[in-house]
């Protein structure tokens, strides 16, 4: 995800540790500072809406949505 937002990707949300270098180096530029998160939150998954989408796809989106639902369980997630 760094580099894919290094060469204009888009917007990320990256931890400070991460983006540190890039930031220094002036590659990034830290952007919505005042809406920082929670460490961990949120957690998305993007994906192109498509009427059939890649069994790839379709099943990392199955995994993240039960891994959300077992944090919640253990109350790691709010």
């Amino acid at each position: 995800m760094l580099e894919a937002v290094i060469q204009g990707a888009g917007v990320v949300q990256l931890p400070k540790f991460v983006a540190a270098k890039a930031i220094a180096r002036g590659d990034l530029q830290p952007i919505l500072q005042a809406y920082a998160t929670q460490v961990g939150l949120p957690i998305a998954v993007l994906y192109p809406q498509k009427r059939y989408l890649s069994a790839k796809v379709r099943v990392f989106v199955e995994f993240m949505r039960e891994l959300v639902a077992a944090l919640k369980r253990d109350d790691v997630v709010d």
